[in-house]
């Protein structure tokens, strides 16, 4: 096997830098205005329509995302974005959401912000190998709603082996997210 030499090299790293990134799985969600581009690598699983857009969640590991739904309280190693009206509640901010989200636990300030909105962070302690990590906070709402807040939360729930790398991806998804004007 021969290496390129010279010109040929040269024109391999410019064929490199020239080709397209890597496709992006595009997340967007039109009545809470926020868009973001995620690693089309990941598992990414959502609802289908016509079921309300409240999140998507990333499996961790190879998995059936019929099966490894959230809702139906999975065992299944994934970090899950959510985007609700708090209509019941109407939580002003983070700290107001705390008691609901964490119970006894008590919340920290995370070092995260979903387009702007700062988030708090309730660690769980590990149960069983697993260990859970929900972000959450709250936005305003743009427009004329009954609720004028938005409730988001980012939970991981991974093996304790692999929660630092559940972490990350919560966090990729924190920083990702962006506003997203509606008249566009």
């Amino acid at each position: 096997m021969t290496r390129p030499h010279g010109l040929a090299r040269l024109s391999l790293a410019l064929a490199l830098l020239a080709a397209p990134p890597a496709a992006a799985f595009e997340y967007r969600t039109d009545a809470h205005a926020l868009i973001a581009n995620l690693p089309d690598s990941w598992h990414i699983c959502m609802n289908e329509s016509p079921a309300p857009n409240h999140g998507f969640w990333v499996l961790m590991e190879q998995g059936d995302c019929d099966r490894d739904d959230p809702i139906a309280k999975s065992a299944s190693p994934m970090v899950v974005f959510s985007i609700s009206y708090n209509v019941v509640r109407e939580y002003r901010t983070a700290a107001d959401m705390q008691a609901d989200i964490c119970g006894r636990v008590p919340a920290l300030r995370a070092r995260l912000r979903v387009a702007g909105a700062r988030l708090m962070v309730c660690p769980m302690p590990p149960k069983d190998g697993f260990e859970r990590a929900t972000y959450f906070g709250v936005r305003p709402r743009t427009g004329q709603h009954i609720s004028s807040w938005t409730e988001i939360t980012i939970t991981a729930s991974c093996p304790t082996a692999t929660m630092p790398r559940c972490r990350k991806v919560a966090a990729e998804i924190a920083t990702r997210m962006r506003d997203w004007p509606q008249d566009q």
